[in-house]
């Protein structure tokens, strides 16, 4: 919501020298819900300029299918909070399989947040997620040039 936002990321993408599909922009469901024209407005505007836009936090507080539908939206990430019970609750496991199936649905790619154990990560490869992130592949104070980790095809 901040004004000039367009141009910031212009900036941003002449300095580090990259395209704006080499960006992904996340935003919050709770972004949405705090005034969902203006946000649905800027980001397709967004997205025709080529960014990727990602919904982060998918499927926790401010969920709304109608906001898949309202926003070209190329990315979902499966809140951290799914994948700590995946291996021990198969309610999770059908929650995080049936997000990545409506992602895969809509020609989205699905990131899970907070993988900590193989285990975990076997579970959503079996789920079909397209990329994880977590400690398990490294700690968020080392740097690290892959942030997300590809683990199935591309929809």
């Amino acid at each position: 919501m901040e004004p000039g936002l367009e141009k910031l990321l212009e900036r941003i993408l002449l300095g580090a020298g990259i395209k704006p599909n080499e960006l992904r922009i996340e935003i919050t469901e709770r972004t949405f819900a705090e005034n969902v024209d203006s946000v649905a407005d800027i980001l397709k505007r967004l997205r025709v300029r080529g960014f990727e836009l990602c919904l982060d936090d998918f499927g926790t507080g401010y969920s709304s299918l109608n906001y898949l539908t309202r926003v070209p939206i190329t990315h979902l990430k499966i809140d951290r909070s799914f994948v700590s019970r995946i291996c021990g609750r198969d309610r999770d496991f059908s929650v995080i399989r049936s997000i990545v199936e409506l992602g895969h649905s809509l020609t989205m790619q699905v990131t899970a947040e907070g993988v900590e154990t193989a285990d975990q990560l076997n579970r959503l490869i079996e789920a079909k997620v397209d990329f994880a992130q977590g400690h398990y592949f490294a700690s968020p104070w080392r740097r690290t040039r892959w942030p997300c980790w590809r683990l199935a095809r591309s929809p």
